[in-house]
């Protein structure tokens, strides 16, 4: 490991420890609904006709609307289904394509009707998803409870629309910047952090892993350790940046940009410190047998 990724991520378990205070909330109603719609998938993708396209291969494609949040709301799921009969199927294939398995939703609103799709692209292993599969549903399906829960599309569409266009932009400088503030937004922020905990229950299931070591592998803990490598770039070549992140994105003053990032990150390690508790409640099991146990708790919350 190179020196300054050791300072980053030492950097971020000395501030994720130190924030760990309170236990995360994880919505019932987004986690229930999440559970749901899994089921629904696993039993009904295997039943849909495949196109083999790779040895060992096949692409499947099925659509269907499901109630949630306690069956209160309606989504329209669009799924394809990359499967492979096994690993070594899928180690070739991964290495010689580049398949477009991002996932993405709309909340749209027509009228008096709501109408929320939501995409969902996965690889499996014999019908068994690759572990991010929790991640991304997840992670879509807390966007559109966002949007439910405040009865209209996000009111900063507009300005987010740049970012997500100049994230695939060629123009390096414009697609640090997108990336950057892409992480900073709150609401990117609270899925990401949402997925951890159904990445986290799945994984550790599996008994291959520590849970810290599941927990440093989150895209939520990958993106804090971005967010901080993209600010450390930015602000080091300042003069590169700063007619982008003016002009473009509509910042004052630098020095009200650094702010802002610097809050947004750490609402985000805040937002994961969270997570790390409420993994750690439900998942490890302890015994209380002596007056230690506050010094012990301090400890066991602690990212290693």
């Amino acid at each position: 490991m190179k020196e300054k990724d050791f300072l980053i991520e030492e950097e971020i378990r000395e501030e994720v420890n130190a924030l760990i205070l309170e236990e995360l909330t994880v919505s019932d109603e987004v986690l229930e609904s999440s559970e749901n719609i899994e089921e629904y998938i696993f039993s009904n993708i295997y039943k849909q006709s495949g196109i083999s396209f790779t040895d060992g291969g096949t692409e499947r494609h099925f659509s269907f609307r499901l109630s949630v949040f306690n069956n209160t709301f309606e989504i329209n799921f669009n799924v394809t289904n990359y499967n492979f009969r096994n690993e070594s199927y899928y180690n070739v294939y991964i290495k010689k394509h580049n398949s477009n398995v991002q996932c993405g939703s709309s909340y749209q609103q027509i009228g008096n009707k709501t109408v929320a799709v939501m995409y969902l692209n996965f690889i499996s292993i014999n019908f068994k998803p690759l572990s991010k599969f929790y991640e991304d549903l997840h992670h879509e399906l807390n966007h559109l409870y966002q949007q439910y829960k405040e009865q209209s599309t996000y009111n900063d569409s507009i300005k987010y629309s740049k970012i997500s266009t100049d994230i695939f932009s060629n123009d390096s400088i414009r697609k640090d910047a997108a990336n950057l503030l892409y992480l900073c937004n709150p609401k990117e922020q609270d899925s990401f952090a949402s997925s951890v905990y159904p990445y986290v229950r799945h994984k550790y299931s599996l008994l291959n892993q520590t849970l810290d070591d599941i927990l440093k592998e989150t895209e939520c803990y990958q993106n804090i350790y971005k967010i901080k490598e993209l600010f450390s770039k930015i602000e080091n070549n300042r003069e590169k940046y700063q007619e982008v992140i003016l002009k473009r994105h509509g910042f004052q003053r630098w020095d009200r940009f650094e702010k802002s990032v610097r809050n947004a990150i750490h609402r985000f390690e805040h937002k994961f410190a969270m997570c790390v508790k409420k993994c750690k409640n439900d998942f490890l099991i302890y015994e209380n047998h002596t007056w230690f146990e506050p010094k012990f708790m301090k400890d066991l919350y602690k990212l290693s």
